[in-house]
């Protein structure tokens, strides 16, 4: 994770979103959304996450998250959901030739081959307050009226 998204305090929680690589619309369907609340679930369970909000949007994600070394964590939960999306991808693919899905890995070929769903960035920005992790948990709820908010 680059220098600047660093966790400065990792006591609290931050606000976390992350990018699909070149804006491509992953999340369309439950089944690709269920593989991110999976690996979310995992995390929690596993790796010490505390989860207090996430909303999925079709071509990323933003959750309020806190764990003791948030940006590993971050790390192996881009990784396995990556991973698990590729898996899903390339079995879609079989079952659906000549799909829109189909035509997007003709065309980004580097994407589908090596997992890189995700943009090396993660945007992270702490909430060092009670009523600032309020907000963030508000805007979640109603940034996009038609997506579920979990928290």
């Amino acid at each position: 994770m680059r220098s600047r998204y660093q966790v400065h305090a990792p006591d609290h929680a931050h606000f976390v979103t992350s990018t699909i690589v070149a804006w491509l619309p992953v999340f369309t369907t439950s089944a690709r959304c269920d593989i991110l609340v999976q690996s979310l679930a995992y995390c929690r369970m596993h790796k010490g996450l505390v989860i207090y909000g996430w909303v999925i949007l079709d071509n990323h994600f933003h959750a309020i998250l806190a764990a003791p070394d948030l940006p590993r964590v971050l790390a192996d939960l881009k990784r396995h959901t990556a991973q698990q999306l590729g898996n899903e991808s390339h079995e879609s693919n079989g079952s659906r030739k000549g799909t829109q899905s189909t035509q997007r890995k003709t065309k980004h070929p580097l994407l589908f081959a090596s997992f890189a769903f995700f943009a090396r960035e993660i945007l992270l920005f702490c909430a060092y307050s009670t009523v600032t992790l309020l907000a963030r948990l508000r805007g979640l709820s109603t940034s996009q009226p038609s997506l579920t908010a979990r928290w």
